[in-house]
């Protein structure tokens, strides 16, 4: 048995290995940040490559990533120029699918200021950014070469931070970014309070717990005299109340100010703190994610939207917004949403054995089937469970499947290897 152990044991830290040396075979430990805009209108839109910046250290998985899941409305790919080798690849969600959604679209034109990043390549490498058109067809947006010799590469000014956690393990961690808005200079004491307590909800909500060795959090400490008041309603981040004329929605037009300040540290994802007791937030999947911080409800808030951002879950309660999910005979891109046009490809695996479907709301004795009303619409878009943290704030759970969901994204994020 100790000679089984032993081999098991050489077999995994020969894979570590393997993906570490893989990984240093195509990219330096360094994040690559490529910031771009989007010019659209509710039919059509058009990209531009805006700049390139760097910062040291990188943040997220420590292998070649090939595939992504297609859960967001954009997909980045970058390859390697020679081989066309996929090297690194994510899908990501923003405010330019939602905007386009509404009657806003319809009638004009809006720029939105983007960015993705990714590990820096050691060679010229393409980047190409990719933008859901209908069903799982996606149309290239962007087409950009970079090569590490020769582009113009700016370097961030990195600003004081401070440590929340930090993992013992050096490989198959996850890296999370906590931001202030809204935080004056004087009220740096407050914010890492704020951040403590917010890594306090990571650590102790399941599944996120069962990983928390695997953690760093960093805080990103304020550096100015900034406060936010509804007669200033925009911020250092250009967050705002209101975003598509949604009240409690507030959201950031501009990412690259967000990453100009993620970048103090090595990150995957984003969290922004508000500090305001207003209630609202936002989570736009591997992108960021904002709640207001002193708001009662908060703690709910920042699992909901977090569940967004992190693992790509959609909206599973109904009601009027002025962004819609978009009903076709294709299945929602959300993991957690059905139309039942394909369902085979969500989670009818997992469905209660002898749950009709649809499954009626009256059915005490199925927990997992697939419960009419969803993704803001009551009819035609159906869910998991009677209830979950992406239905209403006061579930004090995620249901099977998106707790599952959010698992696979954690296995996925935490590996030494793909």
């Amino acid at each position: 048995m100790k000679k089984i152990y032993t081999l098991l044991y050489i077999l995994l830290l020969t894979s570590a290995l393997y993906a570490q040396s893989d990984f240093n075979s195509w990219f330096v430990d360094k994040t690559l940040r490529m910031d771009y805009s989007v010019l659209c209108d509710a039919k059509s839109q058009e990209g531009a490559f805006s700049s390139f910046h760097e910062s040291d250290s990188w943040g997220g998985e420590k292998f070649v990533v090939d595939k992504c899941d297609y859960y967001g409305d954009y997909y980045m790919q970058l390859s390697d120029a020679l081989t066309d080798k996929i090297l690194y690849t994510y899908s990501y969600s923003n405010l330019t699918g939602e905007w386009q959604s509404t009657e806003m679209a319809t009638e004009t034109k809006k720029v939105f200021r983007e960015s993705v990043i990714m590990p820096m390549p050691k060679k010229k490498s393409v980047i190409k950014i990719y933008k859901q058109d209908s069903c799982d067809v996606y149309q290239l947006l962007l087409n950009k070469v970079f090569d590490p010799y020769e582009a113009k590469i700016n370097y961030v000014n990195t600003k004081q931070y401070k440590t929340i956690l930090q993992s013992n393990e050096t490989e198959g961690t996850i890296s999370f970014v906590i931001l202030p808005e809204w935080y004056s200079e004087n009220e740096t004491e407050k914010f890492e309070k704020d951040a403590a307590k917010v890594a306090k909800w990571l650590s102790e909500t399941e599944p996120y717990s069962n990983y928390k060795d695997k953690f760093n959090i960093y805080a990103v400490l304020p550096d100015g005299p900034t406060q936010l008041t509804r007669a200033l309603p925009q911020t250092k981040m250009n967050f705002k109340f209101n975003t598509l004329n949604i009240e409690r929605y507030i959201a950031s037009f501009n990412i690259p100010q967000i990453y100009n300040n993620a970048q103090s540290v090595p990150f995957r994802h984003v969290i922004v703190l508000i500090n305001t007791y207003d209630y609202g937030g936002s989570g736009f999947y591997n992108t960021y994610t904002c709640l207001c911080i002193d708001n009662e409800d908060c703690q709910s808030l920042f699992l909901h939207e977090f569940g967004h951002a992190f693992a790509g879950l959609g909206d599973e309660y109904e009601g009027n917004v002025t962004y819609k999910v978009k009903k076709s005979n294709c299945e929602p891109r959300y993991p957690n949403l059905t139309n039942l046009t394909n369902f085979s490809t969500k989670w009818e695996k997992d469905v209660d054995a002898g749950a009709p479907i649809p499954t009626p709301i009256t059915r005490t004795d199925i927990e997992i089937g697939a419960y009419e009303g969803g993704g803001y619409s009551s009819k035609g878009i159906y869910r998991p469970s009677k209830n979950c943290r992406m239905r209403t704030k006061d579930a004090s759970y995620y249901c099977k499947i998106c707790h599952k969901i959010i698992e696979e994204t954690l296995q996925k994020q935490t590996a030494t290897k793909k």
